[in-house]
């Protein structure tokens, strides 16, 4: 997914932004991430670029994202759901009157409250896991 560094910046709490910052002043490889970040400005953040994911998930590894949460949530790549968790490439049914409940699609990714499913994007309550 393509996120402008705005957008970007913005799927942090301001608790996390302080415990990476903190963090940044002696980790050296957190400081040069947040460098890197920086320098990107006008540009957008791919999301799934293996290095960003690697970074994200080194964030998380390091306990600096807010307890419940992982590096798939600042990622996009995943939605919590009254019907558990759904990931980018899980099979879902589209219930009605949307679909037919039946048919397996994939999650193609997620937008705020909305996951993109089939070229359509359904509230996640019309969503179930196959």
């Amino acid at each position: 997914m393509l996120l402008t560094i705005t957008q970007f910046r913005q799927r942090f709490t301001l608790e996390e932004k302080r415990r990476i910052y903190t963090a940044a002043e002696t980790a050296v490889d957190i400081r040069i991430w947040l460098d890197d970040l920086a320098s990107v400005k006008d540009s957008e953040v791919d999301t799934a670029d293996p290095e960003m994911i690697a970074a994200i998930m080194g964030l998380e590894a390091a306990g600096l994202l807010d307890a419940g949460r992982t590096a798939n949530h600042i990622l996009g790549t995943t939605a919590i759901t009254t019907n558990g968790v759904f990931f980018v490439g899980d099979r879902v049914a589209i219930k009605p009157p949307f679909g037919d409940g039946v048919t397996a699609c994939p999650v193609e990714g997620f937008d705020g409250d909305v996951v993109l499913v089939n070229g359509g994007a359904y509230s996640m309550d019309y969503l179930e896991a196959v």
